[in-house]
């Protein structure tokens, strides 16, 4: 059966189930580590995480379940003085029958074993025939660093301001990340969203090449893999990711960033 853009944005309107991937930005890197932010730090996962300190920017277009009729953007910043940073993001999602845009603002604090981060969002949905929606929520985090092994631990939307009755889930993140010369990094991470059953996470990200990295992952609850290629030159990089789908296409992704290199 041909699922169409329609089919999409009506189920997902019906399970308030907005921005259709668990609210994230549109991050190759972030795509395709199945949102394990320790992978490949970036502004994108200060979205997901705020205790994470980054210095740059990240751009991104995304393709929902490879339909052309659902593109979604993204600009993520980071700006970090001492031990003190700032994250800036925005997500639009553009369909004739369903807009959704999400504003996020984020301040972390970081010492040389811990950070810890508190972020608000802001999501505004438009779907035609229907009321609009704003609702207001905020996510708070932590990580925390020994040695080759960083874990990092957030929840999202345990604080909610909304309109219309619109409830958003409570959920939890936490991962933890291993340096293991010369092969890369190793996470392993568990989700955990309000009324669903526990998602558990597993990705590596190696350097293959000196300019080359190859990003794979996989999740439970629903079953996915993720895969990217990420390159890099001194302070700018291109990333391609993808995600699978347990019943539709791929979801797509391609994304742009900038390193501030600190001083």
């Amino acid at each position: 059966m041909k699922i169409t853009p329609f089919l999409i944005i009506f189920f997902a309107v019906l399970g308030n189930a907005f921005a259709l991937d668990l609210l994230r930005p549109a991050s190759a890197t972030n795509l395709s580590s199945c949102g394990l932010i320790l992978l490949t730090p970036s502004p994108a996962g200060s979205f997901s995480n705020p205790a994470l300190a980054t210095n740059g920017l990240e751009t991104g277009f995304l393709r929902f379940f490879d339909l052309n009729s659902l593109p979604y953007y993204s600009l993520q910043t980071g700006h970090r003085v001492n031990r003190y940073g700032m994250h800036l993001g925005i997500n639009h999602l553009d369909h004739k029958l369903y807009k959704e845009t999400l504003l996020s603002f984020g301040l972390n604090y970081s010492r040389e074993r811990f950070a810890v981060g508190s972020s608000f969002k802001f999501l505004n949905v438009n779907t035609s025939g229907y009321q609009r929606i704003l609702v207001i929520s905020s996510t708070n985090g932590i990580i925390w660093y020994h040695g080759k092994l960083t874990g990092s631990a957030a929840i999202s939307n345990l604080i909610s301001e909304k309109k219309s009755g619109v409830h958003l889930p409570i959920t939890y993140l936490t991962e933890m990340s291993y340096q293991l010369e010369p092969w890369g990094t190793f996470s392993i991470g568990i989700e955990k969203e309000e009324d669903y059953e526990f998602c558990f996470k597993i990705g590596s990200v190696r350097e293959v090449f000196q300019y080359l990295r190859l990003i794979a992952s996989y999740q439970s609850e629903p079953s996915r893999i993720g895969f990217g290629v990420n390159i890099f030159h001194n302070s700018y990089s291109i990333s391609y990711g993808f995600l699978t789908h347990q019943y539709l296409g791929l979801t797509n992704c391609i994304s742009i960033g900038y390193e501030v290199k600190n001083r």
